[in-house]
C-alpha cells in the first residue's frame, strides 16, 4: 500500500477569521487533508490554541542555548504549502527545508494551486459554499424592490456618486462598512445593517447586477459569490477579479463612462449569468472538484 504523503501548510493567515488569505489557507488545509497527512505550522514561532477547525503549531525548530543553529524537532514533510506572496514564510522555509518541494497557493506555475481562472486553466481553490436560502428569500429590508448593488469597501465616493447620478430611476444599494444605503431619485431613502455573509448573498442574489469597486486581491471573492447566486458582476480593470473576464463572466471598466455603460447594458449581463454562473458553480462551488484538483497538484509535485 502506498504511504500517505505528509504536507505542512505554513500560513499565518489561517489564524485570521476573515479575508481572502485566511479563506485560501483554510480551504487548502481542508482539501489537502483529504489526500495527505496535514500539519499546520505558523511562521515566526507563533502558536495559537485549537480553534475548533484547525490546530496550528509553531514551526518545528528550536535554538540551542549556545548557538543559533536550528535543531529540527520533526522530520521534513514531503511537501510544504505556502501562500505564493508570503515572502517572509517562503524565505524562512527555504533556509530551513531547502530540498523540500513547495506547493504555492495562488501561484501561476504548474507546481501551484491556482485560485483564478484563465483560458487554459481552471482554479484549484477555494471552495465557496453558498447558503441556498439566499436564492429564494430576499432580504427583509427590500421586499420586491429591484436594485443595482454597489460594493464599496474603500469609500470611492466619486464612482459611487456617478452611479447614483447616472441611474436616478433605479434603486441603488450601496454597501459600505457593513451598512447598506438605499438611494432612489438621487436621494438617500434608508439604510440597514449587513450583519452576515448570508445577508450579503441575499442582496447579491436579487440584484440586477453587482458592482464591486474594490475586489479582493487574490481572486475577488465577492465577485465569485455574486456569480454563484446568479448575478453578473462589474469590476475595475486590473483588479483581483479580472480573471473572470476571461470566461466572459464579468465586465471590467477603466473609466466612469465604461462603468455606467456596463451597468446599463443588459445583454452582456444575461450572458455572464448563463456562462459564468455555470462555470463557477462547477469549480468554486463544487467541493469534490476542489479536493480532486488539490490531490492532482500534490501528486504532480511529488512524482
Amino acid at each position: 500500500m502506498t504511504a500517505r504523503l505528509s504536507v505542512a501548510l505554513v500560513a499565518e493567515s489561517i489564524t485570521v477569521s476573515d479575508g481572502e488569505a485566511a479563506l485560501l489557507a483554510r480551504s487548502a488545509a481542508a482539501a489537502l487533508s483529504r489526500s495527505a497527512t496535514l500539519a499546520i505550522w505558523l511562521p515566526e514561532n507563533n502558536c495559537l490554541p485549537y480553534d475548533g477547525a484547525f490546530n496550528p503549531k509553531p514551526l518545528p525548530i528550536r535554538s540551542v542555548n549556545t548557538t543559533s543553529t536550528p535543531i529540527y524537532d520533526l522530520g521534513a514533510p514531503d511537501v510544504i504549502a505556502l501562500l505564493h506572496n508570503d515572502q517572509g514564510a517562503i524565505s524562512q522555509i527555504e533556509s530551513l527545508y531547502p530540498t523540500t518541494p513547495q506547493l504555492l497557493i495562488g501561484g501561476s506555475s504548474e507546481n501551484s494551486l491556482s485560485v483564478t481562472t484563465s483560458a487554459t486553466r481552471k482554479p484549484d481553490l477555494p471552495y465557496l459554499p453558498i447558503n441556498p436560502m439566499a436564492l429564494t428569500r430576499r432580504h427583509n429590508a427590500l421586499a420586491e424592490t429591484t436594485y443595482i448593488l454597489v460594493l464599496d469597501s474603500q469609500s470611492q465616493d466619486d464612482l459611487v456618486n456617478w452611479c447614483i447620478a447616472g441611474f436616478p430611476e433605479d434603486h441603488l444599494l450601496i454597501v459600505r462598512d457593513g451598512v447598506a444605503h438605499i438611494w432612489h431619485l438621487r436621494s438617500p431613502i434608508g439604510s440597514f445593517s449587513v450583519d452576515t455573509r448570508t445577508d450579503l448573498w441575499r442582496l447579491m442574489a436579487h440584484a440586477s447586477v453587482t458592482v464591486d469597486l474594490s475586489p479582493g486581491n487574490y481572486f475577488g471573492r465577492e465577485c465569485v459569490d455574486s456569480l454563484l447566486v446568479g448575478t453578473a458582476v462589474i469590476i475595475p480593470k486590473e483588479s483581483g477579479a479580472q480573471h473572470l473576464t476571461s470566461i466572459e463572466a464579468a465586465r471590467s471598466f477603466e473609466s466612469t463612462a465604461q462603468l455606467l455603460d456596463a451597468i446599463g447594458t443588459k445583454t452582456w449581463q444575461q450572458n455572464a449569468v448563463e456562462v459564468g454562473s455555470a462555470y463557477v458553480r462547477s469549480t468554486y462551488g463544487d467541493p469534490q472538484w476542489v479536493v480532486d484538483s488539490c490531490a492532482k497538484r500534490l501528486a504532480a509535485i511529488t512524482s
